[in-house]
């Protein structure tokens, strides 16, 4: 398999829109120092095409990612990209793009064992995050920042103010520790479902929007628990009860021998 060692920016931009990697063997490129975008500053996407690439950070830091002038695309562009263990730390862009891409209606770049942390309209069109740390800041009044993202075993943390009553902020959530705020903003009082589905999962979102239609999306009962914080989700909520999202108080967040005896699968 080809193997890329990087340790700067630019070695990093170069190997990641090589043509190399293929399904039977991708490219692997191996990150052996913190690197600073800011030694480049992107002034355009950059794009992996139809190759695949195994990007393994070794818990190495990606500093700032954004762009020196106006970029009207994705940022990080691929089909078939794969993140080990990077952490992409002070990530901040203003344009209506996300920072990792692609469509979810074809496929999703993968992240384990990341952190990722920053500000901007999207973290992914579409991603699937496994043992991560989340904590993302909006750049806008919507709803929607982590719309492309179905996240398993990770820690999140959200802080934005939405002016919208549609979109997921959250497409999945799997045994996830949800926490945050959300503001109502130019007058909005709702919301509209906090996450499309969740599983074993608990919400301790800070928000006086109202969810007249629940906070998930899912037609049918959860086959594990999940369960949000009516202490800090004050305003109307509509009972989902039958779908096993339960409605807990501050104290019984807390509680872990209370969520296992509702239905959540966790440690007592």
């Amino acid at each position: 398999m080809p193997t890329t060692t990087v340790t700067t920016w630019a070695q990093f931009k170069a190997a990641y829109t090589a043509a190399e990697g293929t399904e039977s063997d991708p490219h692997i490129i191996e990150i052996m120092a913190d690197l600073n975008c800011n030694d480049d500053p992107l002034t355009s996407g950059l794009s992996s095409g139809n190759y695949y690439k195994v990007i393994n950070g070794n818990f190495h830091k990606i500093d700032n990612l954004s762009t020196q002038t106006v970029v009207n695309a994705v940022l990080l562009h691929g089909r078939y990209v794969t993140y080990n263990k990077c952490n992409f730390v002070n990530m901040m862009r203003n344009e209506n793009y996300s920072f990792f891409g692609g469509s979810y209606s074809d496929y999703s770049q993968v992240f384990n064992d990341c952190t990722i942390q920053g500000k901007g309209y999207a973290i992914a069109g579409s991603g699937i995050f496994t043992r991560c740390v989340i904590s993302w800041e909006s750049a806008r009044t919507y709803g929607g920042h982590l719309i492309g993202c179905y996240c398993y075993y990770c820690y999140i943390t959200i802080n934005y103010k939405r002016d919208s009553t549609s979109n997921y902020d959250i497409s999945y959530i799997a045994n996830c520790f949800v926490r945050g705020k959300i503001e109502g903003a130019n007058g909005n009082t709702s919301g509209w479902h906090l996450v499309g589905s969740a599983v074993n999962s608990c919400i301790n979102i800070d928000t006086d929007l109202n969810y007249p239609t629940g906070l998930t999306g899912q037609s049918s009962p959860s086959s594990i628990a999940s369960a949000y914080n009516t202490g800090k989700m004050t305003g109307t909520i509509a009972d989902q009860s039958s779908y096993n999202i339960k409605p807990v108080t501050d104290a019984q967040m807390r509680d872990a021998a209370y969520l296992a005896s509702i239905g959540l699968n966790i440690i007592v």
